[in-house]
């Protein structure tokens, strides 16, 4: 596993954003992580440890607390790393548990664990649940959480302390590292607990006492004047009981009084409010007395009234009679205008005369009889009419009916003779159709294969021209930096060639030289034209690291980019791409072909 880039967003002691570039820090294929305690260093791993697995190592994952308490309100913790695993180079974040203010009101809301993995290396489907994710990782690098805990994370100070200990202190190590103490966390509970029950036991029995000295003061014993408790407990019952009965007879003496008060409280209340009514009968009288001269007008007054009803009723039917009789006139107009259309209706009406008499019901009835039975007759005769019409309609539908009948008659003995025919020829069809469904598992399966073949060879065209690209990178890297180590070997050369001038270059009259000691220079040594210094050494130095560092990248990443070569060459078969092409295209018209067949096979099962 490699790591490349890990960005953490309020979590643990960070509450901003901070990000690592671990590819810059173990450019030299090392890096190490110090600090002062409490700068972080913890949390580093933490959070590596929490975007592989969703949880942090030891006692810190019981809290669930990971949200930095120094963050601002409302940052969501989040972990993001890029790494390479098993050859595939990834990218998780995660965000976990965490208790968020609400967005209305007060409170706070719990916020669910969320993760998220994307594939790098453009194969493979991204995934977004956390239980998914957690199986992709332990399959790539084969370890659970504990054991990645146990056996990659080592404690801080335990592997020092490993290396420099004995057998006896190994194994207690191992034991701890590889959690056997879980034994005597139990013992420890058990022991809590016996603690606990003992003072438990120890308060209770006190509560007792306190509780016994509090009865004792309030029934006025002196506390410990009994040897006993039980016997002044029952004594004291006794006078409460005694007590008790004497405070019921109080009572019931109190009650009898109280309802013998009652009682009288009652007829008082009844004779007041009848000695109320009396004093209202009294005023009301006296009211009616000073009215009596207004009460014998307004009686008069309605005599007269009563008198007056009679004439306004008989005006009244009068007015009825006559609206009923220009009524009776309106109808009898009404009935005489369609007679005056017709003959006998005018010497009917010339008959009858313009005013009404009681021999006109001698003139009109033997008319109306007259014309009943005429109308009687005639009804009959447009009852056949309409019966002979009926007929005539029920006789074109049967004729209708019956050439329809002719016609389907011949439909079905031409269907009956072909009936063999096409039987045979829906059985042919469902039989393809059944075929058809069977094999579209296997050219959907066939399918799939072709496009995954043909994206493989797709991806693989353009990776092989980046690989070649990179191994001339490489080649053109390798004699840069062959230039800038034997530049830099020459220059430290000269520099030791040159080492005698440039200790004399030190020399001070009066002081002992650092090889000889003499403190006389008579000849100190000449530097050389071409003596290179300690910054020339530096200079060429730096290079050299420089032109390393880009060849090592560059190795690297030829490395990386040759395993998806040769994961691309494998799904792909190292085939042509036109050949896949084709390949992709006849497996999807089969599938398609056979999708269409078998999706008739339900309609040709039901006719």
């Amino acid at each position: 596993m490699r790591l490349h880039h890990l960005e953490i967003t309020a979590f643990g002691p960070f509450a901003d954003t901070v990000e690592i570039d671990f590819d810059e820090l173990g450019a030299d294929g090392l890096f190490l992580l110090h600090g002062q305690t409490g700068a972080g260093k913890t949390s580093i791993l933490d959070a590596v440890a929490f975007a592989l697995y969703g949880t942090v190592p030891g006692a810190r994952s019981e809290g669930r607390r990971l949200l930095s308490d120094h963050a601002r309100v409302g940052a969501v913790p989040t972990v993001r790393l890029e790494a390479t695993i098993a050859g595939r180079r990834l990218a998780i974040e995660r965000s976990p548990e965490f208790e968020r203010p609400k967005k209305r009101g007060t409170g706070t809301i719990k916020q669910q664990a969320k993760a998220n993995l994307t594939w790098l290396d453009g194969s493979g489907e991204n995934l977004s649940r956390a239980q998914e994710i957690g199986d992709v990782v332990k399959s790539l690098l084969g370890m659970s959480a504990e054991q990645f805990f146990q056996v990659v994370l080592l404690p801080q100070g335990d592997f020092a302390r490993f290396l420099r200990a004995n057998s006896e202190e190994r194994g207690r190590l191992l034991e701890r590292l590889f959690d056997t103490t879980r034994f005597g966390d139990v013992e420890q509970w058990f022991r809590d607990r016996r603690g606990a029950g003992t003072k438990l036991l120890a308060e209770q029995q006190k509560k007792v006492e306190v509780l016994a000295a509090k009865v004792a003061a309030s029934a006025g014993i002196e506390a410990g004047a009994d040897a006993d408790p039980v016997e002044w407990a029952g004594r004291l019952l006794a006078e409460a009981a005694e007590s008790r009965d004497d405070a019921a007879a109080a009572l019931a003496r109190v009650r009898a009084v109280d309802e013998v008060n009652r009682r009288r409280l009652d007829e008082t209340v009844a004779l007041a409010d009848r000695l109320r009514r009396r004093r209202d009968a009294l005023n009301i009288l006296a009211e009616l007395e000073q009215t009596q001269t207004q009460r014998v007008a307004v009686t008069a007054e309605r005599d007269a009234a009563h008198r007056a009803v009679s004439v306004a009723v008989v005006d009244r039917e009068a007015a009825r009679l006559a609206r009923e009789a220009d009524a009776a006139v309106a109808r009898a107009e009404t009935a005489a205008a369609p007679l005056r259309n017709d003959d006998e209706g005018r010497e009917l009406l010339q008959a009858v005369g313009p005013m009404s008499s009681a021999a006109d019901r001698d003139i009109i009835r033997p008319r109306c009889e007259e014309w009943s039975s005429e109308a009687a007759r005639l009804d009959v005769l447009l009852d056949r009419r309409r019966r002979l019409t009926e007929l005539e309609n029920e006789r074109e539908k049967f004729a209708g009916r019956r050439r329809a009948l002719t016609d389907e008659r011949r439909q079905v003995i031409d269907e009956r003779a072909a009936l063999p025919e096409r039987s045979t020829a829906a059985a042919d069809a469902v039989a393809e159709a059944e075929r058809a469904a069977a094999m579209l598992l296997g050219l959907s399966t066939a399918r799939d294969r072709a496009a995954d073949a043909l994206d493989a060879a797709t991806e693989l065209a353009s990776r092989r021209n980046e690989l070649e690209r990179l191994e001339a990178r490489v080649l053109q890297l390798h004699s840069e930096y062959n230039h800038a180590r034997d530049a830099h070997l020459d220059v430290r050369q000269r520099r030791i060639d040159g080492m005698a001038a440039e200790l004399a270059a030190r020399l001070t009259d009066g002081e002992p030289c650092m090889v000889c000691g003499s403190t006389e220079h008579p000849e100190p040594a000449r530097p050389a034209p071409d003596t290179a210094t300690k910054a020339d050494e530096e200079r060429a130095h730096a290079a050299e690291q420089r032109a390393a560092t880009a060849l090592s990248e560059a190795r690297e990443a030829v490395t990386e980019l040759s395993g998806i070569v040769a994961v691309l060459r494998q799904r792909c078969g190292d085939a042509e791409l036109a050949e896949l092409t084709t390949a992709h295209a006849e497996a999807v018209r089969a599938h398609n072909e056979a999708a269409t067949v078998a999706g008739r096979l339900d309609h040709l099962l039901a006719t």
